[in-house]
């Protein structure tokens, strides 16, 4: 199987951002389409009744490509002249939103950020890229933020070198 169209979800963040090349690579390689995908998140525009009850008209399209249109121009400025690129808006629970965009454009990788929410924000919203790995029908490749796993290797290399038995245990391996 080819990949013929690849789609990246972006939010503004940096792990987006690290996502969007990785993809523009692939694509180079592929010779194929990157799709970049902005979800405007609408629980965010619910208040907590409207959340309970369902009750909340759809925002129109116009609403949600004004909001889209600041964090999906500096992706169309970075792919240049020559590479096939598509951005499209939609609205929903991003989770949702992006495993259906996956299958109705019939994408066959997804590249996302990751932003490494961990603890009760985890908990409480849920990981975006931790369900679409989940849920969507192709392959997800996930990027993590560049300079946090530069930060974390440092720090590992730091308690190597101060704390061998910590981080030895911490891995899992007894101390000698």
């Amino acid at each position: 199987m080819a990949i013929q169209r690849i789609l990246v979800p972006v939010d503004g963040s940096v792990e987006a951002s690290a996502a969007f090349e990785k993809a523009m690579e692939i694509a180079r390689l592929a010779d194929a389409e990157v799709i970049v995908a902005y979800v405007m998140d609408i629980r965010k525009k619910m208040s907590t009744f409207e959340k309970l009850t369902g009750e909340k008209e759809a925002c129109t399209q116009d609403e949600v490509e004004e909001e889209a249109r600041p964090v999906l121009a500096p992706f169309r400025k970075k792919a240049g002249a020559g590479n096939r690129i598509r951005c499209v808006a939609a609205a929903g629970a991003p989770s949702l939103t992006i495993t259906a965009l996956a299958h109705k454009l019939d994408v066959q990788l997804v590249v996302m950020g990751n932003r490494g929410s961990g603890g009760m924000k985890r908990f409480m919203t849920g990981s975006v890229s931790q369900y679409v790995l989940e849920n969507a029908l192709c392959p997800v490749m996930i990027v993590k933020n560049p300079e946090a796993m530069k930060k974390k290797k440092e720090k590992e290399e730091w308690e190597e070198q101060f704390y061998p038995s910590r981080l030895a245990e911490r891995n899992g391996k007894k101390n000698q």
